[in-house]
């Protein structure tokens, strides 16, 4: 059985988790030190975000360089010495890499613009503009604007689906597809057991990039995903990929937003030879609505998981609530205040227990919740500015309204440093941080859930380890069930093993589903696992 199906994975954002050299930005040095911590954790695989060369305008997913690392990171030689402190552990190592486009300081657009005849032209989309226009209407989604820039050098447009500083490579050609297969095999032979492939349902698009349909009330044109989100020719282009690859069971992730259950299984069962596992995004980007009850909420969440946990039986769907790109996870769909612990724990424990391959974003095991700076000046996410550009400067939106939203949505959010203890910049670092501690950081830090019996730090490591013991948390089916609105409740069954997950995630006691006669195998409230009422945010799993 491949060692994957089995692990708890831990994602990090490298600079925000140790500085381990006083400047002020967390690097490789820092992941190793902390090792310990991870290892008390009990997690197995550690998922790191892109370490490569890169002037970092996008978090590092704009990659200048793929063979070589970041100078604040770090260097090959402590990349090495933390790969083998991994191996000494048996823990396994993920690297996150963006490979549909590149920074427009990769030396391989510098060449490409120069002009046609140049051999890197290929490896980027160029297209001559229609008059005075782009070659086509599309429209960014993400951050606005037309999908295509303009360069002096010959005056064609090169494609862009995200900001005009990362262009898009040009995967109909042979010459990139066998680059980045060599790029893969580099960390392969330095010892990375896997990669999360960034967007890689974005790398085929469609024939001739034909101009999007156009809202005929606004004149303005959709969105143009349908023509390169989730392509036909993303699947062959994988599966060569992953053919050219050497190594012992290497672990493919792919982030495949928008993708449905055929397209899942398209992607990543078995018998297509492409991905191993998938991130889908439909129960992450649900939103509480303005002025929605919490049970409301939870009952809408609750059924887009659901419906990932009813796919085929042979795939293995990657399960997190919190990500680099993301909310906190407590802030999202607990209580961060009141609730704050109980309801991270009650998170915990539904992470844990639910089908697939679990990921805890860095943080997320001590409760950490949203920011919320209370200026944009603190904000250094490049959409987050986007939006104070586009909403406040020029679209002369209230500052302060737009702030509130961007307290629940930026991806500072989980930015942010890591919060070791309650001294100086939380422990992070000796100098102040480029982004800064939340405002909670003396109440909320490692050192102090370490000292405490009941902290969310321990209830993590308790479910970790029980997911580890128990076979049928980690292959048994998954049956929902009916409960109460605000309540997920769920059966997992694996041979003779049956057990029933109920999780409340409202501050108003709910009916538990069961009679009190069943034996507790896990709650997040002591002694309460025979009471009829599910208290404010509890958890339990029981054995039938």
């Amino acid at each position: 059985m491949s060692w994957w199906k089995d692990t708890v994975i831990y994602e990090i954002y490298p600079e925000s988790f140790y500085d381990a050299n006083g400047d002020g930005v967390g690097d490789l040095v820092g992941i190793r030190a902390k090792l310990p911590e991870l290892v008390r954790l009990g997690v197995e695989t550690l998922w790191i975000c892109p370490i490569f060369s890169s002037p970092m305008k996008d978090g590092g997913y704009d990659v200048s360089d793929y063979f070589g690392i970041r100078e604040s990171v770090g260097t090959f030689e402590e990349f090495d010495a933390l790969v083998a402190e991994l191996k000494e552990q048996n823990m396994r190592l993920i690297l996150d890499i963006p490979i549909n486009h590149t920074s427009d300081s990769h030396h391989w657009f510098q060449q490409s613009k120069v002009s046609e005849a140049n051999p890197y032209r290929d490896y980027y989309i160029w297209r001559a503009g229609k008059g005075e226009f782009p070659p086509n209407n599309w429209i960014s989604s993400k951050v606005g604007g037309s999908c295509w820039a303009q360069t002096e050098e010959t005056e064609a447009y090169y494609l862009h689906l995200y900001s005009d500083w990362q262009p898009d490579l040009n995967w109909e050609n042979p010459a990139v597809r066998s680059a980045m297969a060599q790029v893969l095999q580099f960390w392969i032979d330095r010892g990375v057991d896997g990669f999360r492939l960034d967007v890689i349902n974005k790398i085929g698009k469609e024939p001739g990039l034909p101009d999007a349909n156009v809202d005929p009330e606004t004149g303005e044109p959709f969105f143009p995903e349908p023509y390169f989100q989730n392509h036909p020719l993303s699947h062959g282009y994988i599966q060569e990929l992953r053919s050219r690859l050497k190594g012992e069971e290497i672990f493919l992730i792919g982030q495949t937003q928008g993708v449905s259950e055929l397209e899942a299984y398209q992607y990543a069962a078995p018998v297509r030879k492409e991905l191993d596992s998938f991130l889908q995004f439909e129960a992450t980007d649900f939103r509480k609505t303005e002025g929605q009850s919490q049970e409301a909420f939870i009952e809408g969440w609750k059924e887009k998981l659901f419906r990932w946990q009813r796919i085929d039986e042979c795939l293995s769907a990657m399960i997190f609530f919190g990500s680099h790109d993301l909310s906190r996870t407590v802030s999202h769909y607990g209580e961060d205040v009141t609730y704050r612990r109980e309801s991270s724990k009650a998170l915990a424990l539904l992470l844990l227990s639910l089908r697939g391959i679990p990921v805890i974003y860095m943080g997320e095991e001590i409760g950490m919740t949203n920011a919320r700076y209370r200026d944009f000046s603190k904000y250094q996410d490049i959409r987050t500015r986007l939006t104070y550009q586009r909403r406040v400067l020029e679209g002369g939106e209230p500052e302060e309204e737009v702030l509130r939203e961007i307290w629940e949505t930026s991806r500072d959010n989980a930015r942010y440093p890591i919060h070791w203890n309650a001294g100086n910049n939380a422990g992070f670092s000796e100098v102040k941080p480029r982004l800064s501690p939340a405002s909670n950081y003396r109440q909320v830090n490692v050192e102090s859930e370490r000292r405490e019996e009941d902290s969310v730090l321990t209830f993590y490591r308790k479910m970790i380890n029980l997911r580890r013991s128990e076979m049928v948390l980690r292959r048994g089916t998954f049956h929902p069930l009916k409960s109460e609105p605000g309540v997920i409740s769920f059966e997992r069954v694996w041979e003779s093993r049956r057990v029933v997950v109920e999780v409340n995630l409202t501050h108003t006691p709910k009916k538990s589903g069961l009679t009190g006669s069943e034996k507790s195998l896990i709650t997040t409230h002591s002694n309460s696992w025979m009471q009829p009422t599910l208290a404010a945010y509890e958890g339990r799993i029981l054995v039938i």
